[in-house]
């Protein structure tokens, strides 16, 4: 794979240039025939194209040796194994330039070389992030992939957060860590699993310090994993890697990593490909228009402006009507998502009470039960819904529709060819679905849900029991249990309805979004269609000749762009 260096910025592979180039020339065209609304939405590309990066949360146990396995991987001390929970932050790691961000918690950056790192005094305490940008020959075979060395579950609910909220809508698939020792999977991490499955996210095993197991224990350790990653996740014969740190036994994670490489390319191809088409879309329409009309007479223009006036008018009052019969809808979902969330705390109710009679914080659970209910719910009740309302405005903002039942040759619909290509265009440069859900999903269940049920532990209950009989004790001490479990359920549904209801309208929101900057642009191209046809008319025969073989000429650049 070849690669290039963009002014001071990171390293890109061929791909990448190549689709550069294509969006810049598309940006060029637009600018020279001065459509500025789908302008920033280019500019926007052109910078994600730059900066374009799969991202890989490692994610396992505190102690199960990631950061070993990543200094294994880059063949130098990157990252510290002497941490504790309390002191853990994530790094992500990917291939650059050979230099260090600190992302303090106040928001700003100190950065240094990789080489002088251990001369950087900086407290763990004031680090957010990390970001390290390695020039290391394995890296530059993944130049598109970022791994992210997160801390382990055991640092508290607040790391299984970071790992959903930070990373699940830009992560194209989680590997998980666990110690060859450990003979199964933690339940901490399953029930990760069962999340990350709700979220249709694919995952990579892999087996740390195999040196410490041999080699028949390898095996039965592997057929156990498989057979747990099936039953939660319905992923059969899961992939997973075998690897030491301390024999430097990588390879497995290593491929591992270039098939993700790999996948990346074809994600990256297929996703900026539809983007193309959906800019190179309307320039045809209009580019088309010019060269096959450009003789048109002043009162047709005009009454042909009035026309499309009427039915932008017309389109944006049936669009209105689709939004807000889609608002009903997710109105109706937010209430029954609400709905199942509460019966599967209820449903949970005994199970809560003994870890609090026990002594025991039911945070986690009950993190767990309500975040997997909201993202089952939308995915099964809101996103069916969320499919057909961007299917029908698609099919209403189509240049189809704008000019059926019109018998104008500058409005006809059978100028613009292939109108069925245009409209799965303009569908591809809404936001996708699962992309919306990801990117909302993660704000579920921070801190409302952490706050009310924070201090639930068995010393609240040693202070609200007399002390009589052992068996009077328990009792009093289950029924103390069970009305502070029913209050905690009581407090965590009081927040549980405007957290869907800000997942929800924050996910419409960002389709409504791009549906009307989808709308704009297609109308700023219609009548500009129309305004240069009538500046055409006070042009001679050779001004207007000359218009139209730069026309074609621009015809076939963005012809030839989709081409190669």
């Amino acid at each position: 794979m070849k690669f290039v260096k963009i002014r001071g910025n990171m390293y890109m592979n061929n791909l990448h240039n190549i689709y550069l180039e294509k969006f810049k020339t598309i940006k060029e065209i637009y600018q020279k025939y001065d459509f500025s609304t789908a302008l920033k939405n280019i500019e926007s590309d052109i910078t994600d194209i730059m900066n374009f990066k799969v991202t890989v949360p490692l994610v396992g146990g505190f102690s199960t040796g990631k950061s070993s396995l990543i200094n294994s991987i880059v063949n130098m001390e990157l990252l510290s194994t002497d941490i504790t929970p309390e002191t853990a932050v994530p790094a992500e790691i990917s291939y650059g330039n050979g230099s260090i961000n600190y992302c303090m918690k106040d928001g700003t950056v100190s950065s240094c070389r990789i080489s002088e790192m251990d001369s950087v005094k900086i407290s763990a305490n004031e680090v957010n992030l990390i970001k390290i940008h390695i020039n290391n020959e394995f890296f530059a075979k993944i130049p598109d992939v970022k791994i992210v060395d997160m801390p382990g579950f055991d640092s508290g609910i607040e790391i299984h957060n970071r790992a959903i909220n930070d990373y699940l809508p830009k992560s194209l698939a989680y590997i998980i860590a666990v110690e060859s020792t450990e003979g199964t999977i933690r339940a901490s991490i399953l029930n990760f699993l069962a999340e990350l499955k709700l979220n249709k996210m694919p995952v990579y095993i892999v087996i740390t310090k195999s040196d410490k197991s041999d080699s028949e224990q390898i095996d039965e350790f592997i057929t156990h994993i498989k057979k747990l990653v099936e039953q939660k996740m319905d992923i059969k014969n899961v992939k997973v890697a075998v690897t030491s740190a301390d024999d430097d036994e990588t390879d497995e994670i290593k491929e591992i990593l270039l098939d993700i490489q790999k996948n990346s390319d074809n994600i990256f191809k297929d996703y900026y490909d539809r983007k193309l088409k959906s800019y190179i879309s309307n320039l045809e329409s209009y580019l088309k228009k010019q060269i096959s009309l450009p003789d048109t007479n002043l009162v047709q223009i005009q009454e042909d402006k009035k026309l499309l006036e009427e039915k932008i008018s017309e389109m944006q009052k049936e669009l209105a009507n689709e939004k807000n019969y889609f608002s009903s809808q997710a109105e109706r979902c937010i209430e029954e998502i609400r709905s199942k969330v509460e019966s599967e705390l209820r449903k949970s109710t005994s199970v809560f009470e003994n870890i609090v009679f026990q002594g025991g914080n039911i945070q986690e659970k009950v993190n767990f039960i309500v975040r997997n209910t909201i993202t089952a719910g939308i995915r099964e009740s809101l996103e069916p819904k969320l499919q057909k309302y961007i299917s029908n405005v698609s099919d209403l903002i189509s240049m189809g529709d704008i000019v059926s039942d019109c018998s104008s040759p500058l409005l006809d619909k059978s100028i613009t060819d292939d109108n069925e290509a245009k409209r799965t265009a303009l569908q591809s440069a809404v936001t996708p679905v699962a992309t919306a859900i990801a990117t909302v999903v993660g704000t579920l269940v921070g801190g409302p849900v952490g706050t009310v049920i924070g201090a639930i532990t068995g010393a609240f209950l040693g202070s609200a029991v007399n002390k009589y009989s052992r068996e009077q004790e328990e009792n009093q001490k289950r029924e103390a249990a069970a009305q502070r479990v029913n209050q905690i359920i009581n407090e965590v549904m009081a927040t549980v309805r405007p957290q869907i209801e800000s997942v929800i309208h924050e996910m419409t929101a960002r389709v409504d979004n791009d549906i009307d900057s989808a709308f704009s642009a297609k109308i700023e191209i219609k009548k500009k269609e129309l305004n240069d046809l009538e500046a055409n008319i006070s042009r001679n025969e050779d001004e207007k000749q000359i218009k139209i073989d730069s026309y074609n000429n621009d015809l076939k650049l963005i012809e030839s762009i989709l081409a190669n």
